[in-house]
């Protein structure tokens, strides 16, 4: 992130990263299967977001959405949003692309009917526009603007970090072979830079580590080379994917310290993906539960914690050694995650739920408010749940319409003035 995008980026009191109703298909000869199926979020500026689940759940795949990282037979819809908001990179591209460019709230001859740039606030336009407040929509913009996003705003850690690494190349050359390409860097300049981050990342002797390959490293060494490489080109968004999964408890609690202090030196925006809960809580700002390709609860981590209402989110929470009561059988959670292979008419995990009823094998749960309480908090404090049991303080036959009305584009304002005026 370059320093005028430092400098703007303190303009956005909002998200820095928004996912909305993100969709994410892979189409088999077999079958047909639904990775991603609406999901959403946000991630704000110096905060993380956790998004935890079972394996197959969808998380990895989100994570690769965003970047633009699915192959085929994967496809991202084009109906999603994967919008980025850091004012000076949306200025960059909105320069680039004076056509391609919408102004929020106008329908003018500036806003363009294939627009991927939203402009909220800002002054000028064409190559000397100036942008306070907007968006880039990564789905819709061309593979060029991904590219210049991938590495030098937002950033990858993925989860094994021997096949993240080149095992022909050295360590060096694949750090600086990143500088060269995103920041221009060669030579000394560049191994000086390398250099840097290793140490940054807290590797001793880094000079000397430089000439060194993939295999002459431990595991912790491994990722701790991996994070270095996504910081190369100094990102404000770091997505992490499982980047503690392989390491023993010692290594996994420095790698956790590590990315603690990496965010406050650089003012990182983490997406923090993992299956298990007692990491979530050690590093989350808030918590995204996804469940067969869909975000099935999201809250802010000490409310998840302490009030859990999904029943899938219980059951993740009751099977941690430690939370049940002393001596008793550790609890389990039935059956395993399905395969997410048909459209969501259905609540996808109302055969594993000990709280089903009948309406559940019929009705897809959308994403509610927990109760009344919660409607109208913002995003760090809302609490919702993808499940018919909420609003909690709704009579079943409301709770029902509401989850049809979200579930419908357009209708989930009249649902909720319907509630008030009632």
């Amino acid at each position: 992130m370059t320093d005028e995008s430092q400098a703007m980026s303190g303009v956005t009191d909002g998200p820095l990263l928004s996912v909305e109703n993100l969709r994410t298909t892979f189409y088999t000869d077999q079958e047909t299967i639904h990775a991603v199926d609406g999901v959403s979020f946000t991630v704000s500026p110096q905060q993380t977001l956790g998004v935890v689940g079972e394996s197959g759940s969808g998380k990895s795949v989100t994570a690769r959405s965003i970047l633009g990282l699915v192959d085929d037979p994967g496809r991202v819809h084009p109906d999603s949003e994967i919008r980025y908001h850091d004012p000076a990179f949306v200025q960059t591209v909105a320069r680039t692309y004076p056509d391609r460019v919408t102004w929020a709230g106008e329908k003018t001859a500036r806003s363009a009917s294939d627009a991927f740039v939203t402009i909220e606030s800002g002054s000028g336009e064409g190559s000397s526009v100036t942008v306070e407040r907007g968006s880039v929509n990564l789905v819709a913009a061309p593979d060029d603007v991904t590219r210049s996003l991938r590495g030098s705003e937002v950033a990858m850690v993925f989860q094994d970090a021997q096949t993240a690494l080149n095992p022909v190349y050295t360590v060096g050359n694949q750090i600086k072979e990143l500088l060269d390409i995103h920041q221009g860097l060669s030579g000394t300049e560049a191994t000086e830079a390398a250099a840097d981050l290793l140490e940054s990342v807290g590797i001793p002797d880094p000079k000397r580590r430089l000439s060194e390959y993939p295999h002459q490293f431990s595991g912790g060494m491994q990722q701790r080379t991996v994070i270095a490489l996504a910081l190369a080109c100094d990102p404000a968004v770091l997505l992490c994917d499982e980047p503690t999964t392989a390491l023993d408890v010692t290594i996994q609690a420095q790698i956790l310290e590590l990315l603690e202090r990496l965010q406050h030196e650089r003012n990182l925006s983490i997406l923090f993906i993992t299956h298990d809960m007692g990491v979530i809580a050690q590093v989350a700002d808030a918590v995204a539960v996804m469940y067969a390709g869909e975000v099935v609860e999201q809250a802010s981590v000490d409310r998840l914690f302490d009030q859990p209402r999904h029943p899938y989110t219980q059951g993740l929470l009751q099977s941690i050694p430690g939370l049940a009561s002393e001596g008793d059988r550790l609890p389990t959670i039935d059956g395993r995650v399905p395969t997410p292979n048909e459209p969501a008419t259905y609540c996808r995990y109302a055969p594993r739920c000990p709280e089903a009823f009948e309406e559940c094998k019929s009705t897809h749960p959308e994403r509610v408010p927990v109760d009344s309480a919660n409607e109208k908090s913002g995003w760090m404090r809302a609490h919702t749940a993808a499940c018919l049991l909420y609003p909690e303080d709704e009579s079943l036959e409301n709770r029902l319409q509401m989850h049809h009305n979200f579930g419908t584009p357009g209708e989930s304002d009249a649902a909720t003035t319907a509630r008030e005026d009632d």
